[in-house]
């Protein structure tokens, strides 16, 4: 009987396991970060973040108020970031961010959309979605 109680732990904790994160992706080494990423705030995209050699490069929507900025509009945008002077590491699931004064955060994404959206664990930041992957059947 006991080992009939444990194949039943077992599979259950499997079953949980695999519906748990469906879906979703740890970061590992097959899913690269750096690149553009636009942060989608409810409404709009209304930021751009480029994450390159440990560099984190933020760009405002020039159209907010009154317009949007939609993903069209970013991947034909060619302008100057307001903030360029952060930096970013990543390392064992942990995204860590030292802001232009020092401030260092650390934050857990969760990629969804086979790479192409990050979800933040602790809802500290809106969703981003890669600027060039595919991102027409992702849930914004």
């Amino acid at each position: 009987m006991r080992k009939f109680t444990n194949f039943l732990f077992v599979l259950s904790l499997s079953i949980f396991t695999f519906c748990s994160s469906e879906n979703q992706e740890e970061i590992d080494d097959s899913i690269e970060i750096e690149g553009n990423w636009l942060v989608y705030n409810g409404t709009t995209f209304n930021q751009m973040i480029e994450l390159s050699n440990g560099i984190m490069k933020r760009y405002g929507c020039p159209n907010l108020p009154d317009g949007e900025c939609d993903v069209v509009f970013w991947r034909s945008f060619d302008g100057d970031p307001y903030s360029d002077c952060e930096t970013y590491t990543i390392e064992d699931n942990t995204f860590t961010r030292t802001n232009c004064v020092g401030n260092v955060s650390q934050e857990y994404p969760t990629y969804e959309c086979e790479g192409n959206k990050i979800t933040w664990r602790d809802d500290s930041q809106f969703n981003w979605f890669r600027l060039n992957g595919d991102i027409d059947n992702c849930n914004l």
